[in-house]
């Protein structure tokens, strides 16, 4: 390997590791090659390394060096992304919006990494009362690599504690949120998360409308809380939310096939107006 890999250079390198994930069930040397390409500076290996390192895979178990070897990953992909933000020509307008849209979703994606990686730290920090690190144990145990029903229960129950500290001081959002997280755990505690969305459904909070209607199972109700949420589309849609225009009028095809499609309209024009 040694050969290859240093005198050969990277694309042998490569190939070698390919050769050893077909053919070699030794995961030591498997980590060992790894481990080698990612000091030549492949992603892949790195991150795949980062995972034997978090499941003792061919190396001993160690949360840090998995993190350590996932936040090189991340550092070069940031890197990128300075680039491209400091980049004005040519295709460089469409990749910084693209970016920006999937900011969010890059961030959520990286606590997931890390919890998946180090469930042991990222349990110290729930504990500690992060919220954060409670919500992305959720995933991992949910639907992560080794899933436990029974544990992301436990991180359930724990965010809905720390959720109902803010909750109690009258953040809506926090409200919605535990109650999304009490619905899943089922029995009373999901009578009580319908509940809440319910009471912030009545309050005016369009989300909580919709999600009470995916969440319940009696047509009537689901029926009441589209009812609800329909004013609330309504004034998005006065205020200039093209989707909610759309929504609207889809509810009203039969019922007032006229507003029907003044609604729909309204919300094909808001679109026409933005487009470039």
């Amino acid at each position: 390997m040694n050969l290859v890999c240093v005198q050969r250079g990277p694309s042998a390198c490569r190939e070698l590791m390919r050769e050893f994930d077909q053919e070699h069930s030794d995961a030591a040397l498997r980590a060992e090659l790894r481990g080698y390409n990612c000091e030549l500076g492949h992603a892949e290996s790195c991150t795949v390394l980062a995972t034997m390192y978090a499941d003792g895979l061919g190396v001993p178990r160690d949360e840090q060096k998995a993190l350590a070897l996932n936040e090189r990953v991340r550092a070069e992909r940031n890197q990128a992304l300075k680039e491209i933000d400091a980049c004005d020509a040519g295709d460089c307008a469409l990749l910084k919006v693209w970016t920006q849209a999937h900011a969010p979703s890059l961030a959520v994606r990286d606590a997931m990494e890390d919890a998946q990686l180090a469930p042991d730290q990222e349990t110290r920090k729930c504990d500690g009362g992060e919220l954060k690190a409670c919500l992305a144990l959720i995933n991992v145990f949910n639907v992560g690599r080794h899933p436990d029903q029974l544990r992301a229960a436990e991180f359930r129950r724990k965010a809905a504690a720390l959720l109902a500290s803010q909750c109690n001081l009258g953040k809506a959002d926090a409200c919605d949120a535990m109650a999304d997280i009490l619905i899943a755990l089922g029995g009373n505690d999901r009578a009580r998360g319908l509940g809440l969305l319910d009471r912030s459904c009545n309050d005016g909070r369009l989300g909580a409308c919709l999600e009470l209607a995916t969440k319940l199972e009696d047509r009537e109700q689901k029926a009441s809380a589209l009812r609800r949420a329909l004013p609330l589309q309504e004034a998005q849609c006065t205020a200039g939310n093209a989707l909610a225009c759309l929504w609207a009028a889809d509810e009203y095809r039969t019922r007032d096939p006229q507003k029907s499609a003044a609604l729909k309209a309204r919300g094909e024009k808001l679109v026409l107006d933005r487009s470039p």
